[in-house]
């Protein structure tokens, strides 16, 4: 018995152990898992930054080398008017010149020169209108300026005969005379989409956007191209309100307003002058093998766990098994324990059964049958004997003996068990009412004894002491509402008790 309590001891910690090595093993999954994921997801963005920066690097270098080339370009016509003021407006000779240099200036849409008085002196175009420029930026700017510095103003939108033309990018450099007298300015026309085109080669429009942007906020070119992008103003963006504030080059993320993408940004300013470059990555393609992977790695985590518990229960189940197999034998080694000690003091019990029952017989043969005390020693000798029988059928049980179901007459052992029941009855009365017919049925005689003497006394503790316990035995015949309650009934006549 102490070694079946051990091992059910010990299966049940089994059990226990099993259970929290599952859950510390889904845990320290489940934590490194997530420290793998955001790990990986940090250095994918890092990654990504890296690479816009150095991109922004590369755009600055090849905006700032443009730009100079731009400067020398405009110097050359700002030296050649100021040598010789006296050129005619429109010089056919002039204008040849000009559009040599514009051939060498891909970027850059066309080159003129605006008079003191506003108007257009020389041009590279053909039928530019003949208006005024001199509420332009760009003049004011040159005029009112002592110097003859580049000057690189916001995006414009032409004013030239082809209506709705795109934006330009104004870049202007002041003429001024031996005397220090304005003679006019000569502007070049950038053309964005040329920077548009040429961003377009970084990559796939899906994945990378360029801009370039004035420092005022207005957009100037831009990658992927969009209609009508060109002049939106950003200077509510996260670039202007914070980023620049702060430095002049960096990274950060945010949101576009012009297609509504969230976007890894790296932005270079282009010194000295008012332009900006910033290279954005599509943070959700970035993130998309990543995704792919935590999604891949999260299903399989939760596939083995998944299969643990399959396992663990499986396990378990088993355990719990084996736990009742071994709580079921420890309560049969309990009853062989108290089968054994029951059949000793059953054994002893009967000795002294017996000796008392020797002694009423003894007493009752000495006594004369008219005795008095005659019916009282009869009925002591009866409840000696039929304890005799209790103790046999329990020594049966304690040796595992079956039962042994007789044909026995019922009149016969309520009319014999009548005084004893009697006495198990009081102070309740007993009236027992028995049929003329013989009233057979299978049973075991001494169950049927016990069994009718729990009846009786459980009903005295049921019953008040002036109370009356009626015991009857009738023969009834089945009938068909009795085997529709009781199936298993057979037909004909029974005993009912």
């Amino acid at each position: 018995m102490r070694e079946t309590l051990k091992s059910y001891r010990n299966q049940r910690r089994e059990v226990w152990v099993a259970i929290c090595s599952i859950l510390i093993f889904a845990v320290l999954l489940s934590c490194l898992l997530a420290f793998e994921l955001i790990q990986t997801r940090h250095n994918i963005i890092q990654t990504g930054y890296l690479r816009a920066r150095n991109l922004s690097l590369a755009l600055e270098e090849q905006t700032q080398r443009s730009i100079q080339t731009l400067d020398f370009t405009l110097a050359l016509v700002s030296n050649e008017l100021a040598d010789r003021p006296s050129t005619p407006s429109h010089d056919p000779q002039f204008t040849s010149g000009l559009r040599r240099e514009l051939a060498k200036l891909p970027y850059v849409r066309a080159l003129f020169v605006v008079g003191r008085d506003g108007y257009l002196i020389q041009d590279t175009d053909v039928g530019t209108p003949n208006v005024s420029l001199s509420d332009r930026l760009y003049f004011k700017t040159q005029a009112d300026s002592p110097t003859s510095a580049l000057y690189v103003g916001e995006p414009l939108r032409s004013r030239s005969t082809q209506i709705g033309s795109p934006w330009f990018l104004s870049v202007s450099k002041g003429i001024r005379l031996s005397d220090g007298s304005f003679y006019g300015a000569v502007v070049a026309a950038v053309e964005p989409l040329y920077f548009s085109h040429f961003y377009s080669e970084l990559g796939d429009p899906k994945e990378i956007a360029v801009a370039l942007i004035h420092s005022s906020g207005l957009l100037i070119a831009r990658y992927p191209v969009q209609a009508n992008s060109s002049g939106v103003s950003l200077a509510d963006q996260k670039l202007f309100t914070t980023e620049l504030k702060a430095a002049s080059s960096g990274a950060f993320s945010d949101v576009s307003k012009v297609d509504g993408a969230e976007r890894l940004y790296s932005y270079r300013t282009v010194e000295p002058w008012p332009l900006v470059v910033a290279v954005g990555l599509n943070k959700e393609l970035l993130l998309a093998d990543w995704q792919r992977q935590a999604f891949a790695m999260c299903a399989a985590a939760a596939a083995l766990i998944v299969v643990l518990i399959i396992a663990a229960t499986v396990i378990i189940r088993r355990r719990v098994h084996d736990l009742q197999v071994a709580e079921h034998l420890h309560n049969i080694d309990r009853l062989e324990s108290l089968g054994q000690i029951a059949s000793t003091v059953a054994h002893d019990f009967n000795n002294l059964l017996f000796i008392s029952g020797g002694n009423i017989e003894t007493a009752s043969r000495k006594l004369p049958s008219e005795h008095q005390c005659q019916q009282r020693l009869s009925t002591a000798l009866q409840a000696v004997q039929q304890g005799g029988r209790m103790v046999k059928d329990l020594l049966s049980f304690a040796r595992h003996g079956p039962a042994e179901p007789t044909t026995k007459n019922l009149c016969e052992i309520l009319s014999r068990e009548a005084d004893l029941l009697r006495q198990a009855a009081r102070p309740c009365r007993l009236a027992v009412a028995l049929p003329d017919a013989r009233c057979e049925a299978v049973i075991d005689e001494n169950g049927f004894e016990r069994a009718l003497m729990n009846l009786v006394v459980n009903a005295r503790q049921a019953t008040s002491t002036s109370g009356v316990i009626t015991v009857t035995a009738k023969i009834v015949a089945v009938t068909p509402s009795d085997r529709r309650t009781w199936p298993g009934l057979a037909s004909g006549q029974i005993c009912c008790l």
